[in-house]
């Protein structure tokens, strides 16, 4: 769990050439129906294309405060809170949701955003038991 949040406190420090040390060259963002852009991401450049697309396209500024987190096997369950100013709109945003991040050998090698706890819940343990 380690590795995961300090991936988290580099990401909101803006370091993002040091976050992105904490992927596996070839981890996978697996995005669901539920977000924008959903899809298979491969590599750390489609990885953080999206987040890029998602951080920084929608937000003037943004933050990730981890609320909880959790292991099943070698998925950790994180659930989150972002804290965001509105690029356009100049707007404050806090969302609640979740993610899934798995770690082999001390890297991420699969990042699975969620809506929702209950879904980090049951992709957690779908990573666990192999599924």
């Amino acid at each position: 769990m380690r590795v995961v949040r300090e991936m988290y406190e580099t990401s909101n420090r803006g370091d993002f050439k040091r976050t992105r040390e904490y992927f596996h060259p070839d981890a996978e963002l697996i995005v669901p129906e539920s977000l924008p852009d959903p899809g298979r991401y491969r590599g750390r450049d489609e990885l953080f294309r999206w987040f890029a697309n998602w951080y920084v396209t929608l937000f003037e500024s943004w933050e990730v405060e981890i609320r909880d987190m959790s292991q099943r096997g070698n998925a950790v369950i994180i659930e989150h809170r972002l804290h965001g100013k509105g690029r356009g709109s100049g707007a404050d945003v806090v969302m609640a949701s979740a993610s899934v991040n798995t770690v082999v050998d001390g890297l991420i090698v699969r990042a699975q955003p969620q809506m929702s706890l209950e879904d980090a819940v049951a992709v957690a343990e779908d990573e666990a038991s192999g599924i």
